[in-house]
């Protein structure tokens, strides 16, 4: 929001320099972005003239030599390209040496005398984008015709520009005048409030004999205020309108149309101008949209209305976007005489929602998504309606539409003066605080009723032994008060965070207790970035695409849309974080194909299939990994690069989970058939490990041959997961013994069945499977597998006989149970 200095100095003073200002709204809570300056460098070089005649150029057709006086003895004359220009009109002339904005570069550039086809010009006749103020150059900036040649520029275009970053909650600082309240309450003043006041016209017509107003949708319109404006005259603004709105950032358009945009900037509440001619019959319907209706807006485009879109309509059809644009065929233009005000209140979801399907945003929508009070309509009404008559000369009907069908009363709040001490710290009196919540514009309900409560408003401490409170009701166009806290914040940004004194801290320092599921989390996490992983934080919602490629779309009837998603492509909750991880491998790999390494730690959002709907969804914690490309460990002795492969992302995950990991041959729609496992801990399944298929490659744009992935249930595993203090066991006294054996298996058996069996011995300190080979000398449907086993005893050394008896002991049990025979062993 752009607040411009002289037009904030109508409501409140500013006896500060600008900076001070700034820092002391910004300490407040009201950030200031940047402050623009207007006119800075003019100072002299830059005055008003005015045109006495106008020459034609002798060597160009479309060039002008006006003759100019700017306040010297001698008029000056210069060559002038402008359309606009004429006899008697009062002009911004900059002379040489003079700084102005070059507009084909937006840089400032230093004036000098020119020669132009052949004709010697002394300066320059400026317009609105040259002299900075607007992005105009159509022509040059028109002053106002009672200011005096020569008359310096900045004393009457100058200007300070406050650009304020406000957070949602604060729609009321979207205007000037709740910015004055801002001011005023730092610099303990009061607000000079624009006059509200009902202007009645010279027309005879009842409101109710020439417009009515039905809502049909009460829960999304709350309040419908309008008027009917007679006899207005359309035409340009008068300039000291233009110049507010250009320098608010908005651009001027008729005086009608100005005046709406003014108010709304002025007061913070959007209102729209109807040609009354241009609407079909007597009455305006606020309803939802009917499928495919359609809506040219005022911006040129054709809209294609569904019925979450909220529209004002009449007989006819929709006339306008509710909340957010008019409709072409109802604008005002030069031939308008009648025109219909309306001043509405609209639900900020349903505005959300039309804004966000249209994709069209505008000053309005902005405001309206944000929260706006419903009181606020009627003040803007009436306040430009004052506007229209005064300047464009119209005459209002008698009376007025105000159609509020849920009306409430005003909210009181009683704030405990001992708890607003005891939050802040410091002991604060009646008076102290009622006086800066009524510069807020907060209204006094209870008042001190007796000698104590006299007492208590002089002396704090005396109010600290007595529970005693004062009640307000929050400004009508304030939406983010409503408990006793917002009150006490109030106060507290108001007379300063960094004036409250400080304080040790008296409470004991609560006893910490150990999450085992969060340091579960905390360990996975620094485990997976010690093998080099970077962690990636992706968005909940996704696509329909997304989900089916990765095979976690469950079906339309248990898939979770959002009613007002941010981006219409990814309006679902999603429901793996495969998909998230695969866009996040693919764009970072398009720019690092050597090798890509990522995790997330994220949501994902299922309904059971027996849940209802109108019940929150199931939301769990996975953890989803995956790599792709080249081996980061590149070695000096490699003849070639090295790929990826399932075995390096097995080793990662098996690093960083704390927990025994077991993997079983498994299918999943995202991961290529026989290059799938499943993940389980103690019998139980919590994930898949694997390498992607094509489908997911292609439809991602990632190398199938080389990316890997998996997702785990990280809440299944932290059932798992024993977070005991580990009891220190010494390193083993005796020699270990080491053997390579090769096994004649099944085809389709696992190797993790065949390392359960052999570690099972008790003389077996680890199993390693080695290699894995089908092919010549091999019988058909049989493989070969290498292990090699470390075999070692808590009592004494090895002998080779003891290591030889406890193989015979595994093959007896490989071949009784898996049916598995010994191809050879080496020693």
């Amino acid at each position: 929001m752009k607040v411009p200095i002289s037009w904030l100095s109508d409501y409140v003073d500013i006896d500060m320099p600008i900076e001070m200002l700034s820092h002391k709204l910004t300490m407040s809570g009201l950030e200031i972005g940047s402050i623009d300056t207007i006119g800075g460098d003019w100072g002299d070089l830059i005055v008003v003239g005015r045109i006495l005649e106008i020459n034609p150029h002798p060597n160009a057709d479309r060039l002008k030599v006006p003759l100019i006086d700017v306040g010297q003895e001698e008029p000056v004359s210069v060559v002038c390209g402008a359309p606009n220009i004429r006899v008697g009109q009062n002009i911004a002339y900059a002379s040489e040496g003079a700084k102005l904005t070059n507009p084909k570069t937006g840089q400032l550039e230093q004036l000098r005398k020119a020669e132009i086809r052949g004709i010697s010009s002394l300066g320059m006749v400026c317009s609105s984008m040259e002299l900075g103020i607007s992005d105009d150059h159509q022509g040059i900036l028109e002053l106002d015709q009672e200011l005096l040649p020569g008359t310096p520029l900045t004393d009457i275009l100058g200007d300070q520009i406050l650009e304020t970053e406000l957070t949602p909650n604060r729609p009321d600082c979207l205007s000037v005048v709740g910015t004055a309240y801002e001011v005023a309450a730092l610099t303990d003043q009061d607000v000079t409030y624009p006059d509200t006041s009902y202007f009645i016209g010279d027309s005879a017509d009842e409101i109710g004999s020439v417009m009515e107003v039905f809502v049909e949708e009460p829960n999304l319109c709350l309040r419908y205020t309008g008027t009917v404006v007679r006899n207005v005259q359309v035409g340009p603004s008068p300039s000291w309108l233009t110049n507010r709105l250009e320098r608010a950032g908005i651009r001027p358009i008729n005086n009608v149309v100005d005046i709406t945009n003014y108010v709304m900037m002025e007061l913070g509440q959007p209102l729209h101008a109807f040609d009354r001619a241009k609407v079909t019959g007597n009455t305006i319907y606020v309803r939802s949209a009917k499928d495919k209706e359609i809506l040219k807006t005022l911006d040129g485009q054709v809209r294609n209305l569904t019925k979450e879109t909220l529209v004002i309509a009449d007989v006819s059809g929709p006339i306008g976007l509710a909340g957010i644009m008019g409709g072409a065929n109802t604008e005002v233009d030069d031939a308008t005489n009648d025109v219909f005000l309306e001043a509405a209140n609209f639900s900020a979801s349903s505005i959300r929602q039309s804004r966000s399907l249209l994709n069209l945003n505008t000053e309005a929508s902005y405001r309206f998504e944000r929260v706006l009070q419903p009181e606020l309509a009627l003040r803007a009404l009436k306040r430009a309606t004052k506007l229209l008559v005064e300047i464009c000369n119209g005459s209002v009907t008698r009376g007025h539409i105000d159609v509020y069908p849920g009306k409430t009363e005003p909210q009181n709040i009683t704030v405990s003066l001992n708890k607003l001490g005891r939050m802040l710290g410091a002991e604060f009196s009646y008076s102290q605080v009622l006086s800066v919540l009524l510069k807020l514009g907060f209204a006094e309900l209870r008042q001190p009723s007796s000698v104590n409560d006299l007492i208590d408003t002089l002396d704090p401490s005396a109010a600290a032994n007595r529970d005693y409170s004062l009640t307000v009701t929050p400004p009508y166009w304030r939406s983010d008060i409503n408990i006793e806290e917002d009150v006490v914040e109030e106060f507290a940004r108001i007379f300063g965070y960094d004036n409250l004194p400080s304080k040790r801290l008296t409470s004991e320092v609560p006893e910490f207790t150990p999450n085992q599921y969060l340091e579960l989390k905390e360990i996975v996490r620094d485990n997976l970035v010690g093998t080099g992983m970077s962690e990636m934080v992706s968005y909940v919602v996704t696509s329909r695409e997304n989900l089916r490629t990765v095979g976690a779309w469950p079906d339309s009837e248990r898939a979770m849309k959002l009613l007002n998603p941010m981006d219409q492509t990814k309006p679902w909750l999603r429901s793996s974080l495969l998909g998230n991880l695969c866009e996040g491998l693919a764009r970072n790999h398009r720019v690092a194909p050597s090798g890509v390494r990522m995790f997330e730690i994220g949501h994902v959002f299922t309904w059971a299939m027996n849940q209802s709907h109108d019940d929150l969804p199931n939301e769990t914690e996975h953890l989803v990994g995956g790599i792709t490309g080249l081996r980061s460990n590149v070695s000096i002795w490699q003849q070639a690069e090295e790929v990826v492969d399932f075995f390096d992302l097995k080793g990662i995950l098996e690093h960083a989970l704390p927990v025994k990991l077991n993997f079983s041959p498994a299918d999943h729609p995202a991961l290529k058939p026989g290059g799938c496992a499943s993940i389980s801990v103690n019998g139980a399944e919590v994930g898949y490990i694997g390498q992607i298929n094509e489908n997911v490659a292609g439809f991602f744009e990632l190398p199938k041959d080389r990316t890997f992935i998996f997702e785990v249930d990280l809440e299944a595993l932290s059932n798992t997961y024993d977070n005991t203090p580990k009891l220190f066991e010494s390193v083993a006294r005796f020699p270990s013994s080491a053997r390579d054996i090769a096994l004649l298996a099944d085809k389709q058996r696992s190797s993790a069945e065949i390392e359960s069996i052999i570690g099972a011995h008790k003389l077996v300190e680890d199993v390693l499977p080695i290699d894995s080979y089908i092919g010549d000398g091999i019988p058909e449907g049989t493989k070969s597998l290498t292990y090699r086993i470390i075999f070692q005893s808590e009592t004494g050394t090895l002998e080779s006989g003891d290591v030889d008896k406890a193989q015979r002991q595994i093959m007896r049990s490989l071949k009784h149970q898996l049916n598995v025979d010994e191809r050879f062993h080496v020693d």
